[in-house]
This record gives C-alpha cells, structure tokens and sequence, in this order.
C-alpha cells in the first residue's frame, strides 16, 4: 500500500507547517531510509499501525527542503512532470 499527502499542520507557535509525507508497507522501510540518506531531506518515522491494520513508515519532507532541493532537482532533470502525473494516479 503506498500513501502519499501534503500535510498542512498548525505548529505550537502558531505557524502552519507543510510537508510532504509519502508512506510505505514496512518492508520497505530500507527503500525510505536509503532515500533519506541520499537525498539528505526529511525524516522517516515510525513503524506506524493504520486503522485497517496495516503497518506503515512514513517519510516526511518539510517545506523547506522541498522548495529548495527536490523541486529544483526535479525541475533540472525533467522529471517534475513526470511525478507530479505519478501522484496524481496513486
């Protein structure tokens, strides 16, 4: 099962936060956890039980790192499109 939503969440200051949260079967926690070491952006957490039963890990982008390293290196290899056409389909 794969998860992926922009979360849109309030911080205790006051402030909104977004982030990008794509979630995946806990076998493949090493796949998320080899993308977070590459690319140097986000952080994974769980294991994380779901209503349905299911266990998932999450990898969560902030903002920030979004805007300024994964957009940017989709842009440069032409593949924005590409996994913005992908998102929309799951």
């Amino acid at each position: 099962m794969v998860m992926c939503y922009i979360a849109i969440t309030k911080t205790t200051k006051g402030y909104i936060e977004i982030s990008l949260v794509i979630g995946l079967d806990v076998r493949d926690s090493e796949l998320l956890k080899t993308l977070q070491a590459t690319l140097g952006l986000g952080r994974v957490s769980g294991p994380v039980k779901n209503k349905d039963g299911t266990t998932m890990v999450k990898w969560i982008i902030n903002r920030t790192d979004l805007q300024e390293v994964l957009f940017p290196l989709f842009i440069y290899h032409s593949i924005f499109f590409i996994m913005f056409s992908l998102l929309c389909h799951l």
